[in-house]
């Protein structure tokens, strides 16, 4: 067979469905099958690779699941876009007819043969749904890399970052929000007001470089003009209040961002299946939380949602691994959270880049990484709501001692925690410190009992690191830390 001239990425993504078998079952009966390219909304249109294959006759492509290291080489018959009259449809596998209108490309398939895993490929196509794979000799991981990153802004002559996260604008905030004229808002300060005292109060309210925002800037996907606006001016005001520019914020998603399944919907009576299968061949579960990203950090919704970014202060760099965790599709347990392989390929990409400044390493993430409750209780009739940990915990925080992470910092649970992780058995000296931030906006009803509202401080310095967690006033009275203490750590050189 011919060297492929694409790589196409897939997923299981609908329960009880193995995607390789149901199309290999289909060749058998009927000799050919088509299988649908679901390129995402914000994924360009690839004009160079479509005009190389479109109409092309017996070829070769891979294709890739990344998430389970599978990789098979199938023989295309012929290809055609979208909207082609030559679609029959008794040769598409039943379970994903319902969305042909989705399918952004065809391919008739005669043959699908498991072949040898390849983790260039994998690093190359990272959480895009097609690469060039025409000529080998053309790829360049190094370069390709530059992709998964956010590029840096200048030198900054601050020391401080500040991380915070589960905000719930909407109906579960519990701040004013900005331009509130309510009563409300002459005995509570708005989160920037609050966050501005705090940071006074410690003496670091000129000294903050950026802010990361750890998920769960809505609730249960609530993403109307309203809520997006508000939140929106709310940064705007902390920017202008810690004179950071927009590239500044760094953002990452969590559950309640991206929602898969509407409880509308199941209540309906629409199946499962066929929530999963529309909502994934589209993206629409991930377009909105992009879109607005973009909006607050200028960030591209083209841009993945694992990358990592420099972060220059005045003595040292910061490299974080921006992860995202809410990767699960084929099934309704949002709760649970997922990184996979494009997280991990960023912490590779982290332990292999070079350091010309004194760095420290971080990670940040939605989910949990190691508990913070004594005791983990699903809910009942909640198909496995209130479990708070990454399912591929373990794998993450293996990788990140190997690749010299010393912070991991995540939210979700809305109570703050630091621990420390430790495996004797893994090819790295350094232990990682997990720290749980809690939460910083939620309201007083959504949090543990006695929790306060809470973000982290890290004061950065090449002969050493600081950690304050922060406890945030709704009256904007001074605040208590949490958690206080200088850390063991020193930057890689």
């Amino acid at each position: 067979m011919a060297a492929p001239l694409i790589t196409l990425r897939f997923r299981d993504t609908t329960p009880k469905i193995d995607t390789i078998k149901e199309h290999i079952r289909v060749i058998e009966e009927k000799g050919s099958v088509l299988w649908g390219w679901w390129k995402k909304k914000s994924e360009p249109k690839y004009e160079s690779i479509t005009s190389k294959i479109e109409g092309k006759n017996d070829f070769s492509i891979n294709i890739i699941d990344t998430s389970t290291n599978r990789m098979f080489i199938a023989k295309c018959k012929r290809t055609f876009s979208q909207n082609s009259a030559s679609l029959d449809k008794s040769i598409i596998p039943g379970y994903y007819r319902i969305i042909i209108e989705n399918i952004f490309f065809w391919f008739e398939l005669t043959e699908i043969k498991e072949t040898d895993y390849s983790e260039n490929i994998s690093k190359l196509i990272h959480e895009n749904t097609i690469l060039d794979t025409s000529n080998d000799k053309n790829f360049h991981y190094t370069e390709e890399k530059q992709r998964n990153t956010i590029k840096s802004t200048e030198k900054k002559d601050k020391s401080t970052i500040i991380f915070m996260s589960d905000l719930h604008f909407g109906k579960d905030y519990g701040f004013p929000v900005q331009d509130d004229e309510s009563p409300l808002n002459k005995t509570k300060k708005t989160l920037s007001e609050c966050i501005k005292h705090d940071l006074s109060s410690l003496d670091l309210d000129n000294d903050v470089a950026a802010v990361i925002v750890m998920g769960d800037f809505v609730t249960a996907g609530d993403w109307n003009a309203k809520t997006q606006t508000h939140i929106i001016k709310e940064f705007e005001q902390l920017s202008k209040i810690l004179g950071i520019q927009k590239s500044d914020i760094i953002s990452l998603p969590g559950n309640h961002d991206i929602v898969r399944y509407k409880e509308e919907d199941l209540q309906a009576n629409i199946s499962l299946e066929e929530i999963l299968i529309k909502i994934q061949s589209s993206s629409d579960h991930e377009e909105s939380y992009k879109l607005f990203s973009s909006t607050l950090s200028g960030h591209s919704i083209s841009h993945p949602l694992n990358f990592k970014k420099t972060i220059p202060l005045k003595e040292v760099n910061i490299e974080i691994a921006i992860l995202n965790s809410c990767g699960i599709s084929s099934t309704i347990m949002t709760e649970y959270g997922f990184v996979g392989k494009p997280g991990l390929n960023i912490l590779d990409e982290i332990r292999d880049m070079p350091i010309y400044r004194p760095s420290y390493k971080f990670l940040a993430l939605h989910h949990h990484l190691l508990p913070v409750n004594q005791l983990e209780t699903p809910q009942p009739g909640k198909q496995g709501k209130g479990v708070s940990m990454v399912l591929d915990a373990g794998h993450i925080l293996q990788k990140a001692q190997e690749s010299g992470i010393q912070i991991a910092l995540h939210g979700h649970q809305h109570q703050p925690h630091v621990a420390q992780y430790h495996s004797l058995s893994t090819n790295g000296d350094n232990p990682v410190l997990v720290v749980a931030n809690g939460s910083t906006g939620v309201k007083q009803e959504r949090r543990p009992e006695n929790e306060r509202n809470t973000y982290c401080i890290f004061n950065l310095k090449e002969r050493g690191a600081k950690l304050w967690i922060r406890e945030l006033r709704t009256d904007g009275r001074s605040s208590n830390s949490v958690f206080e203490k200088n850390l063991n750590i020193l930057p890689a050189t």
